[in-house]
């Protein structure tokens, strides 16, 4: 369940007013009558973001759209309207769509809200700019959720990827340390084999040289993992 905390601060932001909510409420069936049109031009659009989803999955998108073009057009500010935008960017990410691809989405969402808007109220220049107003700041808002949400699961996938990579980096480490004991052992048994022990010799040379790449290797990948975190968070400040 959402924080209502994060809910209330993320309104205050937008500062949606009253009236722009009013403006929305009387300008709602407008926008229904646009919705087919809406979807069509939007499932286009995503059909030449290159993804590798299947076609038949992307037209699974036409719901999620039609639903989420509803919901923008009528729907309260509420916890149900935030876990919609959430869900939304999980399946932005789960799908692999490009970010800047998906809010690209957004351009004939707003040409056609322009277009109707100023058909509509051609005399109304105060409701159109409400109404306007108010369209915006629920855009704003949804491409702050949907966003978020989307650099949380790569965040997330980050960190799981580096969680596998030091264990890689413990796993080599392991692998070194015991190639180091062999190579010791090699030595000892060459060293007592006296002349007949100079197979051993070589063997011991190869492995130490073996357990040096891989401490290397160990040291590498640490390395790697250091400053890839470290990019990632000064991206953030």
């Amino acid at each position: 369940m959402l924080e209502e905390r994060r809910i209330n601060i993320k309104k205050d932001f937008i500062n949606l007013r009253e009236e722009e909510e009013e403006a929305l409420k009387e300008a709602e069936e407008l926008f229904e009558k646009k919705i087919h049109n809406l979807v069509e031009k939007i499932f286009s659009h995503i059909l030449r973001l290159g993804d590798k989803t299947p076609l038949k999955l992307k037209e699974s998108w036409k719901a999620t759209i039609t639903e989420y073009l509803t919901s923008l057009f009528k729907d309260p500010i509420d916890e149900t309207y935030f876990e919609k935008r959430i869900s939304l960017g999980k399946k932005v990410y789960s799908k692999g769509i490009a970010l800047e691809g998906f809010i690209g989405l957004y351009n004939p969402i707003i040409k056609t809200i322009l277009e109707t808007a100023f058909e509509a109220y051609s005399e109304e220049k105060e409701k159109i700019l409400l109404l306007l107003t108010s369209i915006f700041k629920r855009i704003n808002l949804d491409i702050q959720l949907i966003t978020e949400e989307y650099l949380n699961l790569i965040g997330e996938g980050i960190a799981q990827a580096s969680e596998d990579l030091k264990n890689m980096v413990k796993t080599i480490s392991k692998i070194a340390g015991q190639t180091k004991l062999i190579a010791l052992n090699a030595a000892i048994e060459a060293a007592r084999a006296g002349t007949s022990g100079k197979t051993f010799a070589v063997v011991a040379q190869e492995i130490s040289k073996l357990a040096a790449s891989s401490a290397k290797a160990a040291e590498e990948a640490d390395e790697m993992i250091r400053k890839h975190l470290e990019s990632y968070v000064k991206g953030w400040d």
